[in-house]
């Protein structure tokens, strides 16, 4: 397997990929060529009889902040549109999702919204104490999120409020909405993320897959999949005037202005969870 990558630490080793985010100066802000570059890894462990669990981390103070806005606000205002809205061709999910091998994750400090959805396609969760998840980003700075199986793992009333009033729960939340498997000291997230991940590689690999995947087209047959072609046609029509503003803020003035703009007014405590 590929092991170099620009803002990625990948290790091999006794049957566990360990990737790591390596860009903590933004805060592990995902680009388009790292959601690219993870791909990419998932493509090659997929075809490595040898891997049997890849697990994600973040270097630094957070897990990850989410996509990258300033790239995002760039784009934005050039086309109208988010970069990586899918209005052709068959609806499908992320190729996370359709990764037969366990997948877990070690979280910690603050998650993004397309951290979160990312996460989505995870099958464990550990995550420190204190760690913020946040949506708070829908008030201004985007229009939604496109269908996830995010989407499908909490209540409808959770996920109203985290579209709608920009949302965001900690850790402790999370794991009373089964989010995330365990909760831990920050200092514990990575021996107990690698726990697991070495407990899975003590199980037939073909059980574990045949597992998942049947779990995966159940959730598919239930309408997962058409959740993104309603999602993206939303999030894909022509922004607001307002929107459009705060991404051009967001490009010409710098992101913390504009994220100090966004939350004007705005009292966060009645957007949690």
């Amino acid at each position: 397997m590929r092991t170099e990558y620009e803002n990625l630490l990948v290790g091999v080793e006794d049957g566990i990929v360990d990737i790591v985010l390596n860009r903590p100066e933004k805060r592990n802000a995902l680009t388009h060529q790292m959601q690219a570059d993870l791909d990419r890894i998932l493509v090659e462990a997929m075809a490595d009889d040898s891997v049997k669990v890849v697990m994600l981390r973040g270097a630094g103070p957070v897990f990850c902040a989410g996509h990258d806005l300033v790239e995002a606000a760039a784009a934005y205002v050039d086309t109208g549109n988010f970069v990586g809205v899918d209005d052709g061709g068959p609806p499908h999910l992320r190729q996370a999702w359709y990764f037969t091998k366990p997948l877990i994750a070690g979280v910690h400090g603050y998650v993004g919204p397309r951290a979160s959805m990312i996460l989505g396609n995870f099958d464990f969760i550990i995550a420190a104490e204190g760690t913020r998840f946040s949506f708070e980003h829908t008030r201004k700075g985007a229009r939604g999120v496109g269908g996830e199986p995010f989407h499908m793992q909490i209540p409808m009333r959770v996920l109203k409020k985290l579209m709608m009033m920009g949302g965001w729960f900690d850790a402790e939340q999370a794991l009373d909405l089964h989010i995330v498997q365990r909760v831990v000291p920050t200092d514990e997230v990575e021996a107990e993320t690698r726990r697991w991940a070495e407990q899975l590689t003590l199980i037939e690999s073909e059980f574990v897959q045949n597992a998942k995947m049947s779990i995966h087209r159940m959730y598919e047959l239930m309408g997962l999949v058409n959740m993104l072609a309603v999602q993206n046609k939303i999030v894909g029509h022509p922004p607001t005037p307002e929107n459009l503003q705060w991404h051009k803020e967001a490009t010409a003035g710098g992101l913390k202005p504009a994220l100090a703009a966004r939350e004007k007014g705005f009292d966060s405590g009645i957007a949690r969870i």
